[in-house]
């Protein structure tokens, strides 16, 4: 366009009409335009910047139109005009509590958590979301709850120091550690226990008093209770006599650090309890509460309480010799007339069934009952109603027997071999025992091993899984009876200088027991039982 050219534009005046005016008019350095009733001039500087531009209207105010008379003048550049209103004709923002990525998204030019927020919620534990607050509502700042993470404005000191933890207080502030959270764990040293030390309030981890492990030493970290031996004792000797195994010679089970000597002859140990039976006890067996015993010369089985007083007395078969616990019920194998007998727990006899010659020993496999018959070369398997399941005839001369929670394995004295034998009676190894199997072989399982006894041999021989001969344990006399304590095996031994020895996993004599003969032995879980036919009496320890 020239100097003071005219434009001529038609249409209604409108502000959008100005700024059209505007662009043309700072592009020329003196013009005058019209634009329908509104007539505007401008006198452009150099470069085409507008140092001056006028508006005026012939037909005054109109709809749309700039009041008469109205006057704009400007000093910014056209391209700054230009831009100016394509921004404002072209934003759009949103409200508190919508959703965002940045302050541009919304009217109030702050973001948080994800959405526009009233103010800058800049401060320590702020938060503009009703989710971190705990309440309220999105868009409007507020204090963090209790426990919310503060992203990153609060430290971890540690509960060491009882100091913060890393999380808001609900407040606007920092968490501490509350009280009573553990600052330092209990610990014993030097034979001094000290207990767990708890905050206190913010940077105080309160002491706790020690306490003299004496006349014990430290057990981790706590002093400790018990002894197995006098290295356990900071003072004094370690007397097992108070003990399960009521045995002076350590380590044999729970003992009391105590000043006296426990095996000196002034404080000999002896039996928990003996009691006086009659009758020849032989087999014995626990059923969770009583020791039953099985009277071989009287024909009948006793059951005794605890304390060793005789709950009920049971008549069975002919010379009861062995007896075995089903979960429910008692099966006594009674030697002299080839029968075994099922009692309940009152003593009630639930049947009795018949079985091969002399049968001398009984084991439970979870299902089923099995019984040696000496006299026939046989096994008998009966089933929990009494039906003979199968017959086990394979094996010669069985004489002692043990289940180790799959198979049944069975002792052969003629052959000196070990059979294991499946829950349906089918042999399934053969292994060589060799050690002095004879007429009794009572053996028992240690959770991995099988222990047999050798009464030839004067011995018992720790058998793994796999057969091998892993120990062989020799005594001055023969063995009849051996049970588990669940640590060590305790092997009973017909002898009136011996009676019991205690034998640890890996086959060492811990101790021996004076007790006389011993026929059978059990373990309540507390103490070991044992019976002499020879003295006629029923032990515990």
């Amino acid at each position: 366009m020239n100097q003071h050219d005219s434009i001529q534009a038609s249409g209604p005046a409108s502000p959008a009409g100005w700024t059209a005016v505007l662009a043309l008019a700072l592009g020329s350095t003196s013009c005058t335009l019209v634009f329908g009733d509104f007539q505007v001039s401008g006198t452009g500087g150099a470069g085409g910047a507008s140092t001056g531009i006028s508006a005026s209207s012939s037909a005054g105010a109109g709809t749309g139109g700039a009041p008469s008379g109205s006057t704009a003048s400007s000093s910014s550049s056209s391209t700054a005009a230009s831009t100016s209103s394509s921004s404002s004709s072209g934003s759009s923002s949103s409200a508190d509590g919508a959703a965002c990525t940045g302050g541009g998204d919304c009217t109030s030019g702050a973001c948080v958590d994800g959405v526009c927020c009233n103010v800058a919620c800049d401060t320590t534990c702020q938060a503009c979301t009703q989710a971190r607050k705990g309440s309220g509502v999105d868009g409007v700042c507020g204090n963090a709850a209790a426990g919310t993470t503060s992203n990153g404005q609060c430290s971890d000191l540690g509960a060491d120091v009882c100091r913060t933890n890393g999380q808001c207080d609900g407040n606007g502030g920092c968490q501490n550690y509350a009280s009573g959270t553990t600052c330092e764990p209990a610990m014993c040293a030097g034979g001094q226990a000290t207990a767990v030390r708890t905050c206190a309030g913010p940077g105080v981890c309160q002491a706790s008093p020690q306490t003299s492990c004496a006349p014990y030493h430290c057990d981790g970290t706590a002093c400790a209770t018990t002894c197995a031996m006098d290295s356990d004792c900071s003072t004094g000797r370690c007397d097992v006599c108070p003990s399960v195994a009521k045995l002076c010679i350590a380590p044999l089970g729970v003992g009391d650090c105590t000043t006296r000597s426990c095996d000196s002859s002034a404080a000999a140990c002896s039996p928990g309890r003996t009691v006086s039976m009659g009758g020849r006890p032989t087999g014995i067996a626990f059923d969770g509460t009583s020791m039953w015993v099985t009277m071989q010369s009287a024909n009948s089985v006793v059951e005794l309480s605890p304390t060793g007083t005789t709950i009920g007395t049971f008549t069975v078969g002919n010379q009861p010799n062995a007896i075995a616990f089903d979960g429910t019920n008692m099966w006594v194998a009674n030697s002299g007339d080839n029968t075994v007998t099922e009692l309940s727990p009152t003593g009630h006899v639930m049947g009795t069934f018949t079985v091969g010659t002399s049968p001398m020993a009984i084991a439970f496999d979870g299902t089923n009952m099995w019984v040696i018959n000496y006299g026939s070369n046989t096994v008998t398997i009966l089933s929990p109603s009494g039906m003979v399941v199968s017959t086990v005839t394979a094996i010669p001369n069985p004489s002692g027997m043990a289940f180790d929670g799959s198979s049944m394995w069975i002792a052969s004295s003629s052959s000196n071999n070990v059979y294991e034998v499946s829950t349906a009676g089918l042999i399934l190894e053969t292994f060589a025992e060799n050690n002095g199997l004879q007429a009794l072989a009572p053996m028992a399982f240690d959770g991995t091993n099988m222990w047999i006894c050798n009464e030839q041999g004067n011995s018992v021989t720790k058998m793994s899984p796999a057969g091998v001969l892993l120990e062989n344990v020799g005594f001055s006399y023969f063995p009849t009876a051996i049970a588990f304590d669940g640590t060590n095996m305790w092997v009973a031994t017909g002898s009136n200088a011996s009676g019991i020895n205690v034998v640890s996993p890996a086959g060492k004599v811990l101790a021996s027991y004076t007790s006389g003969p011993q026929a059978g032995i059990a373990f309540d879980g507390l103490h070991m039982w044992l019976t002499s036919g020879g003295l006629n009496t029923v032990s515990e320890l």
